[in-house]
């Protein structure tokens, strides 16, 4: 999708509302433009970095509340560099906004699924480490849900073998939770197999390296020294510091295993499981 550039600009400005009498739909009918031109320029949004945080989360966003969607939407297309650039300058803010928007209730029932989708998709796009922001969103929905003494409650019951009676729950909010975890899980999953992607493609690379390593030094006669792979010894090393972030990972994955029970959730976990023991061996 190729745009002239005067009508980049004319976009921006009824996003912007720099045009008179431009309302809020007209507003985010000019962002969903600019998002769809995002697919083949992803350059195109990093012009607006701080004009999509204020106005795609603003006031405008309870005038108009798929306008967050929108701005969801956009923090996911945007490009390499602009994704650097917004975190350094507003990342925190950023995924405060994010968090908010998916534990809260400004947003209409209506509209807030779809929208929360939209925000758990950019927390795993653009968050270093999505585990850790997650972790917590599973947490606060489910505080949401169970007050700290039910909690607490079931935690003394299960210690001592004493069966409580159920809780009885808002259905809104125990939907909400259900779709938090659900969706946290699903990326989850597309993040852990990503990153063994990533270890698989690094040690494939450093394998090869020490190959040509040992063939180099097999090749010079005369020399008796024992041959030892430097890239046998950095690898390793490697496995040992990715067992070990595996194993405190482990404490963030228990919350993500309560939704393998809503679905065929179990299935996709004993595949990434089996791709870390191969990846292990």
């Amino acid at each position: 999708m190729k745009i002239h550039i005067l009508q980049i600009s004319a976009l921006w400005d009824f996003f912007c509302f720099n045009v008179p009498r431009t309302t809020a739909e007209q507003c985010r009918g000019a962002f969903c433009i600019l998002c769809m031109a995002a697919k083949s320029s992803s350059g195109i949004l990093g012009s607006h970095l701080q004009d999509i945080i204020d106005i795609g989360f603003g006031r405008w966003a309870k005038v108009d509340p798929l306008l967050a969607r929108t701005a969801c939407t956009a923090l996911q297309r945007l490009s390499e560099d602009d994704k650097k650039k917004l975190l350094a300058s507003n990342g925190s803010r950023v995924f405060g906004i994010l968090e908010s928007l998916i534990t809260g209730s400004w947003l209409p029932e209506n509209i807030w699924y779809s929208a929360a989708d939209k925000a758990i998709g950019a927390i795993y796009t653009l968050h270093p480490a999505p585990e850790i922001v997650a972790a917590r969103l599973v947490k606060k929905s489910q505080s949401s849900v169970f007050d700290c003494d039910e909690s607490n409650n079931l935690q003394s019951g299960e210690g001592s073998g004493i069966a409580h009676a159920p809780t009885t729950v808002q259905v809104g909010k125990l939907s909400r939770y259900l779709f938090v975890i659900s969706h946290v899980a699903m990326h989850q999953l597309v993040y852990i197999e990503s990153c063994v992607r990533k270890v698989q493609k690094q040690r494939a690379k450093k394998e090869k390296l020490g190959s040509e390593a040992n063939s180099d030094v097999g090749s010079h006669p005369g020399n008796d020294a024992p041959k030892v792979s430097l890239g046998s010894v950095k690898l390793h090393l490697e496995k040992v510091t990715f067992i070990n972030c595996f194993l405190v990972n482990c404490q963030n994955a228990k919350l993500y295993l309560f939704v393998y029970f809503f679905g065929n959730t179990f299935l996709q976990c004993n595949m990434c499981s089996s791709a870390y023991y191969r990846i292990l061996e």
